[in-house]
């Protein structure tokens, strides 16, 4: 998240105004000279990025001649853990509040809003900052825990068969097309060693073929707190 967030403001310079950036334990600390600047800087990731934020400030000085202050004012801003392509686990209480979502969403968007969508339906939303600081979730799995598979066959899912089908209409900004489809696949380390395959519902259907090579989690062997059933 830090890392994408540091890209944004590199490329729409919106460190122009920095005079100093500090690593901490928890994140950065940005130090700007003017407070509009560290508004307008604030404001910048709030654009980009589902956050929150509270202010505060502390005497510095007091000129008791001519009665002026100084204070330095500080912005505490948080940024959500969720990143694209992590795997959500939500509880029983925010995916009943959110619509009725299953407990497992898949991000496909990390920006203004959280995009989620659920690849065995292709049912999608977008999650806004009010939403999400209501009631926050974190990720189960994150791109670390990806794992490699081939594809072995691949099967489009008809319009109204089974959970979903066909091309998905998503809800919200979401820019992705999403086809469902069953696909055959095998882990790249098992593939030649063993018989080892598992069929499953994808939402990329439009782009998966025989013999490629795609990144999914396989669920057998995470460990993010998820009984048989979910």
């Amino acid at each position: 998240t830090l890392l994408n967030l540091e890209q944004l403001i590199l490329k729409h310079k919106a460190h122009t105004q920095l005079i100093k950036l500090q690593p901490t334990k928890e994140g950065m600390d940005f130090f700007f000279t003017r407070e509009r600047d560290a508004q307008d800087f604030v404001s910048f990731v709030k654009s980009v990025a589902v956050v929150k934020h509270h202010e505060s400030k502390h005497l510095i000085s007091h000129n008791v001649h001519n009665s002026s202050y100084r204070y330095k004012r500080t912005t505490c801003v948080e940024l959500c853990p969720v990143c694209r392509d992590d795997l959500v686990l939500l509880s029983a209480k925010t995916a009943q509040a959110l619509g009725g979502l299953p407990p497992i969403m898949l991000c496909t968007r990390a920006a203004s809003v959280i995009g989620l969508l659920d690849p065995s339906t292709g049912r999608s939303l977008e999650v806004s900052p009010a939403d999400y600081w209501k009631r926050p979730f974190a990720a189960a799995c994150s791109q670390a825990q990806l794992t490699e598979f081939v594809v072995l066959d691949v099967t489009p899912v008809e319009y109204g068969s089974g959970k979903g089908g066909g091309m998905a209409d998503l809800r919200g900004r979401s820019r992705a097309a999403v086809s469902l489809c069953d696909v055959e696949v095998a882990r790249v380390a098992d593939f030649g060693k063993n018989e080892d395959r598992v069929v499953v519902r994808s939402h990329l259907g439009h782009l998966l073929q025989v013999s490629d090579v795609a990144l999914g989690y396989d669920l057998r062997t995470v460990n993010a707190g998820l009984d048989e059933d979910e």
